[in-house]
């Protein structure tokens, strides 16, 4: 059977560094929440199926985006690590799947943060054509900067960068495996930052799909301005 490629889009966090009186994925850029964003480049995405939008127990913003009454789109209610919240997650695709008659082995799911809204279709579809049916895989793009490794506020040591690739969002892993491999960090209260780590601990390769640098995480202020940026340049790119 052909793989069915679903998303997993993780928003319960609270953005603390973003110093906003809101969750940072509910703040606007050009005039629409940074959730908005992630979920419709997975809705416009033709290989994506079903949509699952993590959000915190106390969230107060999704059902005001226009995604709420998207019937594709459900929502699953996160945890205290982002281990927990991705699996609560996963549960909830998992089960909606089987009541499709659908089973696990033959899905693979994108996990995405909420906070990448400059994600294009594009990679989306890079991503699930070119990830390890076995093994997943993940948008990254190869360090360009000179890296150093501090102690004391000193330099102690340069990094060589060759080989060196920062990780973006989604991360495509079948889901069966994914949801086994995040129940045992979980399980051993290990300190998972992402999906591909996880996979990674486990014994398992992903493949490295190279994204686009604008895909950028929105995690301070000054980020904004940026990711206005970009969404300004693909807006006038489509035009």
């Amino acid at each position: 059977m052909a793989q069915r490629f679903c998303a997993l889009i993780v928003a319960a966090g609270k953005g603390q560094r973003m110093s906003s009186l809101q969750p940072k994925q509910y703040l606007k850029i050009l005039g629409k929440p940074m959730l908005q964003y992630s979920i419709e480049k997975c809705l416009n995405a033709p290989l994506i199926s079903d949509i699952v939008v993590v959000l915190a127990a106390d969230d107060a913003g999704f059902k005001a985006l226009d995604a709420a009454t998207t019937e594709s789109v459900l929502t699953a209610t996160g945890g205290a690590t982002r281990a927990q919240s991705t699996l609560n997650g996963l549960d909830a695709l998992s089960a909606s799947l089987l009541s499709q008659g659908i089973a696990e082995e033959d899905v693979q799911v994108l996990v995405h943060d909420a906070a990448r809204p400059c994600i294009t279709v594009e990679s989306i579809q890079k991503l699930c054509q070119q990830s390890d049916e076995k093994n997943g895989g993940l948008l990254a793009v190869p360090v360009t900067d000179t890296l150093h490794k501090a102690s004391d506020s000193k330099i102690a040591s340069s990094v060589d960068r060759s080989g060196l690739w920062r990780a973006q969002t989604p991360q495509c892993f079948p889901l069966k495996t994914l949801k086994e491999v995040l129940a045992l960090a979980v399980s051993k209260n290990e300190d998972i930052t992402d999906e591909t780590s996880a996979m990674v601990r486990a014994g398992y390769a992903p493949s490295l799909v190279e994204g686009d640098s604008g895909n950028l995480k929105v995690t301070f202020p000054e980020d904004v301005a940026l990711a206005e940026f970009y969404l300004k340049r693909e807006k006038t790119a489509c035009v």
